[in-house]
């Protein structure tokens, strides 16, 4: 239950001018969450994985999907996404 808890997250928040993200494509990275248009919540399957070091993620997000620093706004951060936290953050 622990590990839940702690789990390594990644809000990511699109610019307006970017099209929405193909999860399909991108599902090797984790769970999508997708909760409005042009943000996403990716929960990784462990914290053991390299791209829970956020440089190593952002680096290869990046590159996946060929957005740049202006594109993209990625924020890392740790436990469960429920919707008292979402609530609580600038997204709504």
């Amino acid at each position: 239950m622990n590990d839940v808890l702690h789990i390594r997250q990644y809000k990511i928040i699109l610019a307006e001018s970017v099209p929405e993200l193909a999860l399909a494509e991108l599902s090797e990275f984790g769970t999508w969450l997708n909760p409005l248009p042009r943000h996403y919540v990716l929960i990784l399957k462990s914290n053991e994985l390299p791209i829970a070091n956020p440089v190593v993620f952002e680096k290869g997000f990046k590159e996946k999907t060929a957005l740049s620093d202006k594109d993209v706004t990625i924020e890392a951060t740790f436990g469960p996404f429920t919707l008292q936290r979402a609530a609580d953050t600038k997204w709504f």
